[in-house]
Protein backbone atom coordinates (compact mmCIF):
# COMPACT_ATOMS: atom_id res chain seq x y z
CA UNK A 1 0.00 0.00 0.00
CA UNK A 2 1.58 3.38 -1.02
CA UNK A 3 -1.37 6.05 0.62
CA UNK A 4 -3.42 5.51 3.61
CA UNK A 5 -5.55 7.95 5.55
CA UNK A 6 -4.83 8.58 9.02
CA UNK A 7 -7.58 7.50 11.05
CA UNK A 8 -8.27 8.05 14.76
CA UNK A 9 -6.58 5.66 16.59
CA UNK A 10 -9.41 5.33 18.97
CA UNK A 11 -12.37 5.22 16.20
CA UNK A 12 -10.88 4.09 13.42
CA UNK A 13 -12.32 7.31 12.02
CA UNK A 14 -10.82 9.31 9.71
CA UNK A 15 -9.31 12.78 11.59
CA UNK A 16 -10.29 14.62 8.52
CA UNK A 17 -13.93 15.09 8.09
CA UNK A 18 -15.42 13.79 4.43
CA UNK A 19 -12.78 11.80 4.10
CA UNK A 20 -12.78 7.80 3.54
CA UNK A 21 -11.10 4.51 5.25
CA UNK A 22 -8.69 2.95 2.13
CA UNK A 23 -5.56 2.99 -0.01
CA UNK A 24 -4.15 2.55 -3.10
CA UNK A 25 -1.98 -0.27 -3.69
CA UNK A 26 0.44 -1.81 -6.11
CA UNK A 27 -1.38 -3.72 -9.03
CA UNK A 28 -0.18 -7.35 -10.60
CA UNK A 29 -1.01 -9.62 -13.01
CA UNK A 30 -4.02 -11.89 -10.93
CA UNK A 31 -6.85 -10.96 -12.24
CA UNK A 32 -9.35 -10.50 -10.10
CA UNK A 33 -7.14 -7.23 -8.98
CA UNK A 34 -8.03 -5.90 -11.80
CA UNK A 35 -10.85 -3.96 -10.30
CA UNK A 36 -12.34 -1.73 -7.95
CA UNK A 37 -12.58 -3.03 -4.80
CA UNK A 38 -16.30 -2.97 -3.46
CA UNK A 39 -17.14 -4.15 0.03
CA UNK A 40 -20.50 -4.82 1.36
CA UNK A 41 -20.70 -4.24 5.31
CA UNK A 42 -23.25 -6.89 7.04
CA UNK A 43 -24.79 -7.56 10.17
CA UNK A 44 -23.79 -11.07 10.21
CA UNK A 45 -21.02 -12.44 7.93
CA UNK A 46 -21.33 -15.97 8.54
CA UNK A 47 -25.31 -16.05 7.58
CA UNK A 48 -24.19 -13.70 4.64
CA UNK A 49 -21.19 -16.46 3.04
CA UNK A 50 -24.44 -19.17 3.48
CA UNK A 51 -26.73 -16.56 1.21
CA UNK A 52 -23.91 -16.15 -1.10
CA UNK A 53 -23.72 -19.85 -1.54
CA UNK A 54 -27.26 -20.72 -1.69
CA UNK A 55 -27.50 -17.99 -4.71
CA UNK A 56 -24.78 -19.84 -6.86
CA UNK A 57 -21.76 -17.79 -5.91
CA UNK A 58 -18.69 -18.86 -4.51
CA UNK A 59 -17.20 -17.59 -1.22
CA UNK A 60 -13.29 -17.49 -2.01
CA UNK A 61 -11.17 -19.53 0.85
CA UNK A 62 -9.22 -17.12 3.20
CA UNK A 63 -7.15 -17.81 6.53
CA UNK A 64 -9.26 -20.46 7.49
CA UNK A 65 -11.50 -22.24 4.35
CA UNK A 66 -14.72 -22.21 5.28
CA UNK A 67 -14.50 -18.96 7.82
CA UNK A 68 -13.87 -14.94 7.29
CA UNK A 69 -10.81 -13.40 7.87
CA UNK A 70 -10.37 -12.05 10.88
CA UNK A 71 -8.71 -7.93 10.46
CA UNK A 72 -8.02 -6.82 14.33
CA UNK A 73 -9.56 -3.59 15.14
CA UNK A 74 -11.70 -3.67 11.96
CA UNK A 75 -13.68 -6.98 11.98
CA UNK A 76 -14.39 -10.07 10.04
CA UNK A 77 -14.16 -10.12 6.09
CA UNK A 78 -14.59 -12.61 3.21
CA UNK A 79 -14.48 -12.43 -0.46
CA UNK A 80 -16.95 -13.93 -2.82
CA UNK A 81 -17.51 -14.49 -6.62
CA UNK A 82 -20.97 -13.48 -7.67
CA UNK A 83 -23.06 -15.21 -10.48
CA UNK A 84 -21.31 -13.38 -13.12
CA UNK A 85 -17.44 -13.29 -12.12
CA UNK A 86 -17.59 -10.18 -10.44
CA UNK A 87 -15.35 -10.38 -6.94
CA UNK A 88 -17.30 -8.60 -4.06
CA UNK A 89 -16.02 -8.34 -0.55
CA UNK A 90 -17.81 -8.11 2.47
CA UNK A 91 -17.28 -7.02 6.16
CA UNK A 92 -18.78 -7.54 9.48
CA UNK A 93 -17.21 -4.09 11.23
CA UNK A 94 -16.81 -4.19 15.01
CA UNK A 95 -19.29 -1.61 16.67
CA UNK A 96 -17.81 1.65 16.48
CA UNK A 97 -16.83 3.03 19.56
CA UNK A 98 -17.48 7.33 20.80
CA UNK A 99 -14.73 9.29 21.64
CA UNK A 100 -15.96 9.53 24.93
CA UNK A 101 -15.69 5.37 25.48
CA UNK A 102 -12.09 6.27 25.93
Amino acid sequence: MFWSPQPNAMTGIPRKPGAINGGFYQSNDDPLSQCPSVVIAVDDIKAAMKKVEEAGGKVLEGQVPGKPDEIPGVGLYASFIDTEGIRVRMLEPLPMQSESDD
